[in-house]
């Protein structure tokens, strides 16, 4: 790769929480001693010069930050580590910045340090308004977090603002996402990312569910309640150009639209997957393993998949499916418009003007169709 590479995306894991929803399954840690963060960007500066000296001085067309909690940073440790990146790359004028930023964790210092240092998109994670599912999930804010930060962003100057929602939460039914969908309207955000919600045998809902004790709609009533949210959102102006993702025109996620174009980016930071040179890497799956693997100099990724012409195929199809406009199957190869007829005959995916897409159906029985298609 050469000196001055231009990649579509970077993204930086950065782990801290202040505890553990009873949903994730993120790599995190909720030990946010200064002994931990010196440690933390210690690994994090020798991954990037690392990074640096294999590829070259990159650069990069969009630059995100998750976890984890991104906004559990300090002002100062915000600005530190966008001195470390901007020492080892460079980013194109006009670059997508995202923040993660969960609600009740950042004030006017932090923000303003957001807007010097060049973001220009915040992800905001409110996952629900109803104060009963928020404790629930265990998060660490509520109602009035929401609001505040809401205000705290707009004050200084964000528009470019999306919001997460998730779905099929314990006890709720189409009045609660209808109650939750108006409630985020209100707060006019550019963007929402709507997510169902994964249950993970190692989290507390996972626990719950192997007890029988996580009551969620049924199927039938959650693809109600999904048809109807994206009714909802299109109604107010937002276009649904993938699956669970709404944006204002011109506010669509240039990040992940290049996750679902099989584009190439560098991950770095604990649990983060890279895909550089047709191979999708992860350094190191957890905190402590990432942090010691740094700090030895230890490069070898702990998954490493080199793609065949067929996966890289196949993995093409299967994001390119994410999105609204679905993917042109032209060049692919007989094996796999094979695996596509059927699902065609079934309607969960439509052919139309030399492309392949997801159907509404398709849309709710998505991960089956991905399933049917690997």
């Amino acid at each position: 790769m050469n000196h001055r590479a231009v990649l579509p995306g970077l993204y930086v894991h950065v782990p801290f929480c202040l505890k553990k929803c009873h949903y994730c399954n993120f790599v995190i840690t909720t030990d946010r001693s200064n002994d931990m963060r010196q440690q933390f960007f210690a690994a994090l500066e020798r991954e990037i010069n690392y990074s640096r000296g294999r590829y070259g001085r990159l650069k990069f067309e969009t630059l995100y930050f998750g976890g984890g909690t991104p906004s559990a940073l300090t002002a100062a440790e915000t600005l530190k580590v966008f001195e470390l990146l901007r020492n080892a790359f460079d980013f194109a004028n006009g670059a997508e910045v995202t923040w993660e930023v969960n609600p009740g964790d950042v004030d006017a210092e932090k923000i303003a340090v957001y807007r010097a240092a060049g973001v220009t998109r915040i992800s905001l994670g409110i996952q629900s308004f109803q104060e009963a599912s928020l404790r629930d999930m265990g998060r660490p804010h509520g109602l009035a977090e929401i609001r505040q930060t809401m205000q705290a962003l707009r004050s200084e100057g964000f528009k470019n603002i999306s919001v997460d929602l998730i779905l099929r939460l314990p006890g709720e039914t189409l009045e609660h996402v209808r109650h939750n969908l108006e409630s985020a309207l209100a707060l006019e955000p550019a963007q929402f990312s709507l997510y169902d919600l994964e249950v993970h045998a190692a989290t507390v809902y996972g626990a719950r569910a192997a007890r029988g004790e996580l009551k969620q709609i049924s199927e039938s009533e959650h693809e109600a309640v999904t048809e109807f949210a994206e009714q909802r959102l299109e109604k107010a102006g937002y276009i649904q150009y993938a699956l669970g993702a709404f944006a204002r025109p011109g506010f669509e996620s240039r990040h992940n639209l290049n996750y679902w174009h099989n584009g190439a980016y560098l991950g770095l930071g604990p649990g983060a997957f890279g895909y550089m040179e047709g191979v999708r890497y992860q350094h190191a799956p957890d905190v402590q393993r990432w942090i010691g693997k740094c700090l030895r100099a230890d490069w070898k990724p702990e998954t490493e998949d080199v793609l065949t012409p067929a996966q890289k195929e196949l993995e093409t199809l299967l994001t390119g499916l994410r999105l609204k406009e679905g993917i042109s199957p032209g060049d692919f190869s007989e094996d796999t418009k094979e695996k596509i007829r059927p699902l065609v005959e079934r309607k969960l995916l439509a052919q139309e003007s030399g492309r392949i897409a997801l159907t509404q159906r398709g849309r709710f029985l998505a991960e089956s169709v991905f399933a049917a298609l690997v």
